[in-house]
C-alpha cells in the first residue's frame, strides 16, 4: 500500500473503488479468533490447529490493556472488529446485488417511460391514473440516479 498513514474512507461510496480495495485485501472469509491479548483477524484455512500458534492471522486487535472500568470501550472495540469482518465477508454479495439493482432501476425507468406515454395517449383516457403513477415512478428513479451522479461528480472532483 503506497500510503501507510491515515487512509480517509469517510465518503467512500464508489462501488468500483470499494471493489478494488476488496480485491487487494486478504482473500477468503475472515474470522475473529480470541487470543490472550485480544483477537486476531484471521483466515480460517491458514489458522493452525495447534493452541497458541500464530499462523493465519493478519491483524491483531489488542484488548487486553482495557481495564475492568473500560468494559464499554472494549465491547465497542470488539463490535467494530466483528462489523469489519461481517462487511468483508458480505461485500461480494452486496456489491453484486447493488450492481444488479442499479441495472434494474435503469430498465424500470425505461419501462415506466414507455407505459406513461401509452397511458397518456388520447385513446387511454381512462388510464390517466396509471400515467400519473408512471410519472411519479420516473421522478423517483430520476431523483435516485441524480443523487448517485452528484455523489460520483463530487468524488471525482476531490
Amino acid at each position: 500500500m503506497e500510503n501507510c498513514g491515515v487512509f480517509d474512507t469517510t465518503n467512500m461510496t464508489d462501488l468500483d473503488e470499494l471493489e478494488r480495495l476488496y480485491a487487494a485485501a486478504t482473500k477468503e472469509q475472515w474470522i475473529l479468533r480470541p487470543m490472550s491479548y485480544g483477537y486476531d483477524l484471521a483466515v480460517p484455512s491458514q489458522v493452525s490447529p495447534v493452541p497458541g500458534s500464530y499462523g493465519g492471522w493478519f491483524a491483531e486487535l489488542h484488548t487486553a490493556n482495557f481495564g475492568q472500568d473500560e468494559q464499554e470501550a472494549k465491547d465497542e472495540f470488539e463490535a467494530n472488529a466483528l462489523l469489519i469482518i461481517a462487511f468483508h465477508n458480505a461485500f461480494p454479495a452486496l456489491a453484486a446485488e447493488l450492481r444488479a439493482l442499479r441495472e434494474l432501476v435503469g430498465e424500470c425507468r425505461g419501462f415506466a417511460e414507455n407505459m406513461r406515454q401509452i397511458f397518456a395517449a388520447p385513446n387511454f383516457t381512462d388510464r390517466y391514473d396509471d400515467a400519473g403513477r408512471c410519472e411519479r415512478m420516473i421522478k423517483r428513479i430520476d431523483a435516485l440516479q441524480s443523487v448517485e451522479r452528484a455523489r460520483m461528480n463530487k468524488e471525482a472532483s476531490t
